[in-house]
């Protein structure tokens, strides 16, 4: 008898299920529907561009110049400026003179700008080297693009440049315009020329310092392509 009671109680609640208002099916289903063309709508206007990841390279004009020397060895070397002081391309920054053939050679600097000594280097204790630092007056960005992808690249498209040494979080990115493209690569890397749209001056408003050399990471902005697109695109070329 329990059991009776159990199986009867177990119909009536599967009529009740099974006699749901047609109304609710049918506003379900448009609901359903309704999400379904809202979604595909949407798709078809919501968009995000295509990347591609490259090395950015930003140099000065004008790099320093080095001359450097060893204590010992069968050289004398006359010292010819002082630290700090201006010299010009020309200019006589070392003397070094052959004890053994008295010959004598002059080196002389390459570039305009200040004299920096450093007496003794990582690599050797009894190195030394003059470096003459140029002033900054223009800077060239360039970017290093793998050849798998070079065809998606050309002139005017956007780039996003995150710097090593400021890290993105804090300092934000340097936004610039790819002016020119290589023809030939160069260690299967292509070059492009890169225009800064605001100098070193970050997206979040913050300047960045000069110096000769900066590297950092790219995406290279390709074009905006919707969801939809993505989406479909794929799967046709599939089929």
């Amino acid at each position: 008898m329990p059991n009776q009671q159990i199986h009867t109680r177990s119909d009536e609640i599967q009529d009740i299920i099974g006699q749901i208002p047609s109304w609710i099916i049918r506003w379900g289903m448009t609901a359903i529907a309704v999400v379904i063309c809202i979604l595909i709508f949407c798709s078809f206007y919501i968009r995000f561009p295509d990347t591609l990841l490259a090395e950015a390279f930003i140099s000065a004009q004008e790099q320093p110049f080095k001359v450097s020397w060893f204590k010992d060895g069968p050289q004398e070397h006359v010292i010819y400026v002082k630290e700090g002081e201006l010299v010009e391309v020309g200019d006589t920054l070392l003397v070094e003179k052959n004890l053994v053939d008295q010959s004598i050679i002059p080196l002389v600097s390459a570039t305009r700008g200040n004299v920096a000594f450093q007496k003794g280097t990582a690599d050797n204790p009894l190195k030394s080297v003059i470096t003459v630092y140029p002033p900054i007056l223009k800077m060239y960005t360039k970017l290093y693009l793998p050849s798998t992808s070079i065809g998606k690249v050309e002139e005017g498209q956007r780039v996003l440049i995150k710097l090593d040494a400021y890290p993105v979080e804090d300092f934000g990115m340097l936004e610039g315009v790819i002016t020119a493209l290589g023809e030939t690569p160069l260690n299967d890397k292509y070059q492009a020329e890169v225009r800064l749209s605001r100098g070193l001056v970050t997206t979040e408003g913050k300047k960045i310092p000069q110096q000769y050399v900066l590297t950092g990471k790219t995406e290279v902005i390709l074009r905006d392509k919707s969801i939809f697109s993505r989406v479909f695109s794929g799967i046709f070329s599939n089929v």
